[in-house]
C-alpha cells in the first residue's frame, strides 16, 4: 500500500477522490511491462504504454473513486477493488465503457484536492477486471455510470504515479484515434 498514506480499517480513505473528471483506463495487455517501474518501498510507480497503445479518458461532470484493499490468501499479498461513479458521463465515455467492460484494465485517477495521480491494477496483479454496475440515474439523480474493478492478489495494490499529468495526457487516445 502507499507507505506515505495512512490506512483506515482496510480502506484507504486518503486515496478517495470526489469531483474529479480525470479518470483513465487502459487495457493491462497494452502496458509496456518492460518499462513499468514500481517501488514497493516508496509506493510509487511509473506507467508506460506500448507503442501505439493508449489510455482512455472517461469524461464526466464529476467522478467518485473509492479504492479498498483486503487481505490476500497469503500474509504477503492483498487484493484491491475500486468503485467508481461517473455522474454526467459523456456519450464517448459510455461507448468506451461498453467496449472495455469485462476486460482486465489499469485504473488511473487524479485526486483533485492535490493533483496527485494513482494507479490500481498492475502487471503483478494482471490488472483489474472491469464490471459495469449500472448505467443510468445514479445516487444523486444524475445520469451516469457506476463501475467496479477487482484486482488479483499482489504484494502492492495501489501506487502513486511518478508520471506528470502531461505525461499521462500524452498517453490518452483522442477521439480521432491518435494521441491528444
Amino acid at each position: 500500500m502507499l507507505k506515505s498514506i495512512k490506512r483506515v480499517e482496510g480502506n484507504d480513505a486518503s486515496l478517495h477522490t470526489k469531483n474529479s473528471d480525470e479518470l483513465y483506463l487502459g487495457l493491462i495487455s497494452d502496458v509496456n511491462r518492460s518499462s513499468f517501474e514500481a517501488n514497493e518501498t516508496t509506493g510509487k510507480a511509473t506507467l508506460a504504454m506500448q507503442t501505439g497503445k493508449h489510455l482512455v479518458r472517461l469524461g464526466c461532470k464529476a467522478a467518485s473513486v473509492v479504492p479498498t484493499v483486503e487481505a490476500g490468501e497469503t500474509p504477503l499479498t492483498e487484493k484491491a477493488t475500486v468503485a467508481a461513479v461517473l455522474d454526467g458521463a459523456e456519450a464517448k465515455t459510455v461507448q468506451a465503457v461498453r467496449r472495455m467492460r469485462g476486460s482486465r484494465v489499469i485504473v488511473v485517477w487524479k485526486r483533485c484536492i492535490d493533483g496527485r495521480m494513482f494507479l490500481a491494477g498492475t502487471p503483478c496483479s494482471d490488472g483489474m477486471r472491469m464490471r459495469v454496475t449500472s448505467i443510468g440515474a445514479q445516487d444523486g439523480g444524475e445520469n451516469g455510470i457506476a463501475l467496479s474493478f477487482e484486482g488479483g492478489e499482489c504484494p502492492e495494490s495501489y501506487f502513486e504515479l511518478t508520471n506528470t499529468a502531461d505525461e499521462i495526457d500524452a498517453m490518452v487516445e483522442s477521439e480521432s484515434g491518435t494521441e491528444e
